[in-house]
């Protein structure tokens, strides 16, 4: 008599199918540990091959929410008009399209490390008032990694080529000491063509001109979905909140967005 299916399936069967790496791992994620600069400036270096035009973002990216994906489909989006402006090419919704899946745009996301993230969000109230992040950088770039979008021919593509991450103690006094710092070698390497960063962080931006950087804004309050749950915009903190049975308001009616 066989065993049943769930005998018969177990754990180590499933990691020798699927692999333990998720997302195309080790091709998107580079987190140098030796020769950090001149590591991931060859990185960048491949993904710029073939006059690529190459964006990129910062981000914290924790307790998971949908606004996560679709802002970075929005810096991606960003990217595909910086490729139609340097070619030339008149901004119509056909020809961002196509620049979304064109082998020439590029978009890479520093994640913030763990400390920076605990620095910054840390046990404050307005934050969710717990260490940070509730995720580790390896789960963080793993997720970031795995977003995809489906394009206007039908095929499905990775929103975000390369993820490394930036502000960890290891990198300090490499490119990888922070976003800003990392941008500002990739431009001097003639490696990156924009720099986008969220609009609330104004000491950023500020830093970033100072640095002889033009970076591109996303407007702060931007937000792409809300929670049905709460009828509120998405945050990590909110989540947070919620699942420590902070008090929230009753759902609103809205339509099945998946119907």
């Amino acid at each position: 008599m066989s065993l049943p299916l769930h005998e018969m399936v177990h754990k180590s069967q499933l990691f020798s199918t699927y692999s333990h790496d998720t997302h195309d791992r080790l091709e998107r994620i580079s987190y140098p540990l030796e020769d950090v600069t001149e590591t991931i400036t060859e990185r960048f270096r491949d993904l710029h091959k073939g006059d690529a035009i190459t964006t990129l973002v910062d981000g914290a990216f924790d307790v998971p929410h949908p606004n996560h994906e679709w802002y970075l489909r929005h810096c991606r989006l960003l990217g595909a008009a910086t490729l139609l402006h340097c070619d030339e090419t008149e901004m119509t919704p056909d020809n961002l399209a196509a620049a979304l899946e064109s082998s020439h745009l590029k978009l890479a996301v520093t994640v913030d490390a763990d400390h920076k993230v605990n620095y910054k969000k840390g046990k404050q109230a307005e934050k969710g008032g717990v260490e940070r992040p509730i995720y580790p950088w390896t789960a963080r770039a793993e997720r970031v990694a795995g977003y995809i979008f489906k394009t206007a021919s039908g095929l499905y593509r990775p929103v975000v080529d390369l993820v490394t991450v930036e502000g960890d103690a290891t990198h300090t006094n490499t490119a990888l000491e922070s976003s800003l710092t990392l941008a500002r070698h990739l431009a001097n390497e003639a490696l990156l063509e924009s720099l986008i960063i969220y609009g609330e962080h104004d000491v950023t931006i500020s830093e970033a001109i100072s640095m002889g950087l033009t970076p591109l804004i996303i407007p702060s309050g931007q937000e792409y979905t809300t929670n049905p749950q709460t009828g509120q915009d998405w945050s990590s903190s909110g989540l947070i909140n919620r699942a420590q049975g902070a008090i929230v308001p009753h759902p609103v009616t809205q339509p099945n967005q998946y119907s």
